[in-house]
């Protein structure tokens, strides 16, 4: 007696036949199916990564523009603070009175090129040399201003603006810059003032 094979059996043993010879082949209708799918995931990935870099660079910009903030802002607060030192500690250093013109008939301290300087970081300013600090005094019947400039040895510098109402009140406007090159298209300039009346 013959073994019967069920009919399901070969129409089964057909299929995957059939489907063995085609695999790999693409039926009508299914060409470049794989080429826009591999499209898609590369455009993808590629948005991505140009998201992230411009995060990065923001990021890089954003962390340089602090650093030169911070650094004009330090050159500033050393400013006011040469400024605050000499206007308050002339009996101290051989100096008659303030080194800083007022209201009243301003004469330069004598020892002023010797005595009066502020420390760069490695070596003494000497604030009425002129080359250095472009030391300048005008005075009024009611006022005196006195400016200079100092520069350090990080590569930072600063204006500063010493304005005194006759002995009464004192203001200093202390403009610190990340960098004395003018020309420098990311100078920043940081601003200190400090009002005292003593």
């Amino acid at each position: 007696m013959k073994h019967q094979v069920p009919k399901h059996y070969n129409k089964q043993k057909m299929k995957w036949g059939t489907l063995l010879t085609t695999f790999g082949r693409p039926k009508n209708g299914e060409e470049g199916y794989i080429l826009f799918l591999t499209l898609l995931v590369i455009s993808i990935l590629l948005a991505v990564s140009l998201g992230l870099y411009s995060m990065t660079m923001r990021e890089v910009t954003l962390s340089s523009f602090l650093r030169d903030s911070e650094k004009a802002l330090a050159a500033a607060a050393r400013g006011v603070e040469c400024a605050l030192y000499w206007d308050r500690s002339y009996p101290q250093n051989n100096m008659p009175y303030t080194i800083f013109a007022t209201g009243t008939a301003y004469t330069i301290p004598i020892n002023l090129d010797d005595d009066a300087v502020c420390h760069n970081g490695q070596s003494d300013i000497h604030l009425s040399s002129v080359p250095d600090t472009n030391w300048s005094v005008t005075t009024t019947a009611v006022d005196g201003v006195t400016t200079f400039s100092l520069r350090f040895l990080d590569g930072t510098c600063v204006d500063v603006t010493v304005t005194k109402d006759g002995t009464e009140s004192t203001t200093i406007i202390s403009d610190g810059y990340n960098s004395c090159n003018v020309a420098l298209p990311r100078r920043t300039q940081r601003e200190l003032a400090v009002f005292t009346n003593i």
